[in-house]
């Protein structure tokens, strides 16, 4: 909850929604779960629907996160915490950039 001194707030993805926190693992096929019902992931932090899910580098913890409206229009965010290093500073970017970053790293370290 948001306190503030005025009724109507400009919209921005940080306030106005409920959250729910999903398993790291359903966040693969969560837009497709949603698609299949209609569901339509909306714009959030100028990430386009396309860029989502999205990764956003909030310190000490990253987490992954999709935007959407239930058919109510109430504002929706699924997220999951990420296992990242905390020392290491990164962009926001989406999660398919951020999953493929961790697998060459991981490559890497097994060379």
């Amino acid at each position: 909850m948001w306190e503030s001194d005025r009724v109507e707030v400009p919209y921005h993805p940080s306030i106005r929604h409920v959250a729910f926190r999903i398993d790291p693992e359903s966040l693969e096929t969560v837009k497709k779960w949603l698609n299949e019902r209609d569901i339509e992931v909306r714009t959030a932090f100028k990430m386009t629907p396309a860029e989502q899910p999205l990764v956003l580098p909030n310190f000490p913890h990253a987490h992954a996160a999709i935007y959407f409206d239930d058919p109510d229009g109430n504002s929706l965010e699924l997220i999951t915490f990420l296992e990242t290093d905390p020392t290491a500073a990164f962009q926001m970017m989406s999660f398919a950039n951020w999953s493929e970053e961790k697998r060459m790293q991981g490559s890497q370290h097994t060379e």
